[in-house]
């Protein structure tokens, strides 16, 4: 997670089949079981902080990123490659 410019960006990766509702480590905080009733999984966290699935992380924003420039979609993400690209072109 960084913060810039006062707005909070964190890398979110999960394995829905297991974890649906994309639940969070924040989600296991004894408080909130406790105003929900429900126990989540002990892998129902966001997975993208895992070195674990560095790889699958990184293969997904890899295809993130072709597909914004195949749709030339403008509007760059913040953890993009700082790499120059024209959403205009192809490349």
């Amino acid at each position: 997670m960084t913060v810039d410019r006062g707005a909070v960006h964190e890398t979110q990766l999960f394995n829905l089949r297991e974890n649906p509702d994309e639940l969070l480590e924040e989600h296991h905080d004894p408080r909130v079981i406790a105003l929900t009733g429900f126990t989540p999984s002990k892998h129902q966290v966001n997975l993208a902080i895992d070195p674990r699935y560095a790889d699958q992380l990184e293969e997904m924003e890899t295809l993130l990123l072709a597909e914004m420039r195949r749709h030339n979609d403008p509007w760059r993400l913040w953890a993009a490659p700082a790499r120059p690209w024209n959403p205009l072109s192809q490349t």
